[in-house]
């Protein structure tokens, strides 16, 4: 009787220490899942934000183009519609009166005819470079004020003393290039005009590009400590002799 009770206990721990390591085992399989539920569930976060930035980036860069396009457009349509606002020129039969000699009409209708198209252009010019100034053009919505961000390629000494530098452009302009005068290129955290950068002082080249013009505008800058240097794309000229040469006014 004793031998069996014995081998009765012995065999009820036993069997507490294998439900224990089922137990332990369970705990620790448990965790496990848990632990790889969470990497899962991070990873998918991740996933989802990255998708996002790229839909956003996407979005800003097809308003971009957008608000371009339809810029070009509306400059092409206003200058094939500024001809049909001019009045036509006058004729020799409301210049010169009927009772006129031959020679009379000529020279009288020359003169008014060149003074009436010298005010046509002088007018015309106005009204241009007006229309150009105060049209509200879309444009991406510009960051007013930025820092520059690190200078590119290698780190460069921080000099005690910065100037600021104002970038902007009529209507707008995206900044493509920095370079100092040592050869440095620098990169503004928005490339957007108007921008307000902290810079070292020396000379600057300033690369913009407009809505108006093929070709990035090439700006320089004296940036000096403690001091604001401003450059500023402006709309090219227009050539009214080619206008009216193109237009067949």
């Amino acid at each position: 009787a004793e031998e069996a009770r014995k081998a009765e206990e012995k065999r009820k721990a036993e069997e507490a220490r294998k439900a224990e390591e089922a137990r332990k085992a369970e705990e620790k399989r448990k965790a496990e899942e848990a632990r790889k539920a969470e990497e899962a569930r991070k990873a998918e976060e991740r996933r989802r934000a990255e998708e996002a930035r790229q839909a956003e980036a996407a979005r800003a860069r097809a308003a971009r183009e957008a608000s371009e396009r339809e810029a070009r457009v509306h400059d092409a349509e206003t200058l094939t519609r500024l001809p049909e606002t001019l009045p036509a020129p006058p004729t020799d039969q409301t210049l010169v009166p009927a009772a006129r000699t031959t020679e009379e009409t000529a020279g009288g209708g020359r003169a008014r005819a060149v003074g009436i198209a010298a005010g046509l252009l002088v007018a015309l010019i106005v009204g241009v470079i007006a229309y150009r100034a105060l049209r509200p053009t879309p444009q991406p919505t510009p960051s007013p004020v930025t820092d520059l961000a690190s200078p590119s390629p290698g780190p460069s000494p921080v000099p005690a003393a910065t100037g600021t530098l104002v970038v902007d452009a009529v209507p707008w302009g995206e900044i493509t290039e920095i370079v100092d005068g040592d050869g440095r290129r620098h990169q503004p955290r928005s490339p957007y005009t108007p921008v307000a950068l902290t810079i070292a002082p020396g000379r600057y080249r300033v690369s913009v590009k407009t809505p108006e013009a093929g070709a990035p505008v090439v700006l320089s800058a004296t940036v000096e400590a403690g001091r604001i240097a401003s450059v500023r794309a402006a709309p090219r000229p227009v050539d009214v002799a080619d206008y009216f040469r193109r237009t067949g006014f």
